[in-house]
């Protein structure tokens, strides 16, 4: 059966939570919400930044990735999840 990685992925990041936080803690804890939808389901995605030849370390302009989390049904960012690079 082949598994698709994203989900391989999830199950990493869930069961490293359960580790992390204990019933106790995660009781206490809030969905976070889209701020367009209110859906509590999110993708991770990518967000890319330029670096103009002049700023960037090697003297060559730059691509950079950064990742960030949208919305899986209207494909918002809040705010909360737009860097502040």
């Amino acid at each position: 059966m082949n598994q698709n990685p994203n989900n391989m992925d999830a199950e990493k990041m869930r069961q490293a939570a359960q580790k992390m936080f204990s019933p106790e803690v995660m009781k206490d804890a809030k969905d976070v919400e889209c701020t367009n939808c209110s859906c509590k389901v999110f993708n991770a995605g990518f967000m890319f930044k330029k670096l103009s030849a002049l700023a960037s370390p090697s003297g060559k302009d730059m691509v950079i990735p950064v990742q960030v989390f949208q919305c899986s049904e209207c494909g918002n960012i809040n705010e909360e999840f737009t860097p502040k690079v």
